[in-house]
């Protein structure tokens, strides 16, 4: 089969450290066996079109990427909220890295659609001005922003927590629970990102088996949105941290599904046995969309159990 030969290797090179791997790595993913790559990586040797388009499939880029001349300008491929992530997480797998351009693309296509059918302007993402160290204020400000309501009867899940956001100006995906361009690799901790934009930002949740679980995510990542005004991505550790902006986004998630108003409601003797704790909080946790250790949290914070 006939060979390529003007390859621009500069951006095979480009892309290989960006995803971190080595050429003998990508040989074989490729099927190429490693001394005749390192005569393509040399200039003496071409690849055909079939491993041409598997290797572009691989880095989430086009086959004429690698065909134009010139070296790589990362600001020219790569959005400044993608970049930021890349700062706060080097280590990025190649498959998430693909995701959150992946990501990227669907929002710039969901606002080309709009514009090219003539609906309305996107609504502004306005959020009110908040203090992080102030969770319950910030959280208050932001119910009401979301009009959610201070009803602790009407029930809420994620879709209605996703629409109360989407409604506000940012947009919303889930990922899918099987296999394809829209999964997290089942052996990455990454549980959630978001990428922060003037207009129409950007928030991904990993599907998991606990939907209260998805629900905490969103509004973890809807807090860096509103009090940081910055991308952020997320893995399981993150949800559980005690100091910086991650607290931060914690205790922010936290009061905005389970306000005061919410624990007064919540009655009863406090179980002896920690057991009892999910039957206890049972009809709380279903009506309001969220983990029995959300409630216990935010209990602790209010005073009402020890930790």
């Amino acid at each position: 089969m006939e060979r390529i030969q003007q390859i621009n290797i500069d951006r095979i090179r480009w892309c290989s450290d960006d995803f971190g791997i080595a050429p003998e790595d990508l040989a074989e993913r490729l099927h190429i066996a490693p001394e005749r790559f390192s005569d393509v990586l040399a200039g003496d040797s071409g690849l055909t079109f079939n491993q041409l388009r598997e290797m572009a499939e691989f880095f989430g880029r086009g086959v004429l990427f690698f065909l134009e001349p010139g070296k790589v300008n990362e600001t020219s491929v790569r959005t400044p909220a993608f970049r930021s992530l890349s700062n706060e997480k080097p280590d990025i797998s190649p498959e998430v890295k693909r995701l959150i351009e992946r990501a990227e693309g669907h929002r710039a296509v969901y606002l080309t659609l709009r514009e090219e059918l003539g609906a309305d302007e996107v609504q502004k993402f306005d959020p009110p001005t908040l203090v992080a160290t102030d969770p319950a204020g910030a959280a208050a400000k932001v119910r009401t922003w979301l009009k959610l309501g201070n009803d602790p009867a009407v029930t809420h899940d994620f879709s209605a927590y996703r629409e109360a956001i989407e409604s506000r100006g940012a947009l919303v995906l889930r990922s899918m629970g099987y296999l394809g361009a829209w999964q997290f690799p089942k052996d990455s901790p990454v549980i959630g990102f978001s990428l922060f934009f003037d207009t129409c930002p950007l928030i991904v949740v990993r599907k998991q088996t606990s939907e209260p679980r998805q629900t905490f995510t969103l509004m973890h990542e809807l807090g860096h949105l509103i009090l940081h005004r910055k991308s952020s991505i997320d893995v399981e550790s993150n949800l559980w941290a005690q100091q910086g902006r991650e607290r931060d986004a914690n205790a922010f998630a936290g009061h905005v599904l389970v306000p005061d108003v919410f624990l007064a409601g919540i009655t009863g003797n406090t179980p002896k046995e920690v057991s009892s704790y999910d039957e206890w909080l049972y009809q709380p946790r279903k009506v309001w969309g969220v983990s029995t250790e959300v409630i216990l949290r935010r209990l602790m914070d209010a005073g009402r159990l020890q930790r």
